[in-house]
């Protein structure tokens, strides 16, 4: 018995689709990893640096001592590294997938950013500002939040 010659011809064009549509779907599922990573990188830095930005406004720098001057003059460098990696991942996220949109994430980003190094900073003699450390810690759970919801927004479109 002979097989009609359109079985091995549906076969193979069924296989090919299906080819063509498992890589196209590998390859948003491959981006959208890497872009939570990227996402969960960006937002463990901003709470990382919100903790050591808190830690610092919570320090009056009147009146120390040379160890301790030299202490809060190293956190402020560190703060600004911190600052300058957040500053860049943010970018990157960006270029990442242009399709994700940051606008509502943007003013609590560029806020993040004032309030972290803004005012009295580096600042000889200033006293400790609670409300700079409970903003910051606000400011960056905000942002969290936001961009959390701008990356399931995103994915929950294919194209």
């Amino acid at each position: 018995m002979n097989t009609p010659w359109y079985i091995p011809l549906v076969s193979v064009a069924g296989a090919l689709f299906v080819a063509v549509v498992n890589y196209f779907f590998m390859k948003f599922r491959d981006k959208s990893d890497r872009l939570s990573k990227l996402v969960d990188k960006f937002c463990d830095e901003v709470n990382e640096t919100a903790v050591v930005g808190s830690k610092h406004w919570l320090c009056s720098t009147a009146n120390l001592s040379e160890e301790k001057e030299i202490t809060i003059k190293e956190e402020e460098c560190e703060i600004v590294g911190r600052q300058e990696r957040i500053d860049a991942l943010f970018q990157t996220l960006k270029h990442q997938d242009r399709k994700l949109i940051l606008t509502e994430v943007q003013p609590d980003f560029d806020s993040f950013v004032t309030k972290l190094t803004g005012g009295q900073f580096r600042v000889k003699n200033r006293s400790s500002d609670p409300e700079v450390a409970n903003m910051l810690q606000h400011t960056a759970a905000s942002m969290n939040g936001r961009l959390r919801r701008a990356l399931a927004d995103r994915l929950a479109r294919w194209f």
